[in-house]
């Protein structure tokens, strides 16, 4: 799977199972998985995941919180995500700017419809 998932999605972050699990609700609450490896298998929202014996991967958007299990050595490719977060643009806003005209062209939001609000 590649792509992006939002925040700061590289996942090159590998972390333990036994790691992300102790700290799901705390240190890594914020963060995303997106490849699970190695181990036996792991217990997210309520599903049991059975790792393959083959040493392909698992590729899910996992969020930490949902974790609830871990069984041997899963490893967990994850970045810290600050998801909530809206777009920033490289060019400071000034107060006051509703039609977003201080915006880079790349980070406008796009509005549908309206007569070209965000114009």
């Amino acid at each position: 799977m590649s792509g992006n998932y939002g925040g700061n999605s590289l996942p090159t972050t590998p972390i333990v199972g036994t790691v992300l699990l102790s700290g799901n609700i705390t240190t890594y609450k914020d963060w995303k998985c997106t490849t699970a490896l190695d181990g036996v298998a792991f217990e997210y929202a309520g599903v049991l995941i059975t790792m393959p014996t083959d040493g392909s991967t698992v590729e899910m958007v996992i969020s930490p919180p949902s974790l609830s299990a871990v069984d041997g050595d899963v490893i967990f490719l994850c970045y810290e995500c600050g998801c909530e977060n809206p777009v920033v643009s490289p060019v400071m806003i000034t107060s006051g700017d509703t039609n977003y005209k201080n915006y880079g062209p790349n980070n406008k939001p796009i509005i549908i419809g309206g007569g070209g609000l965000n114009s």
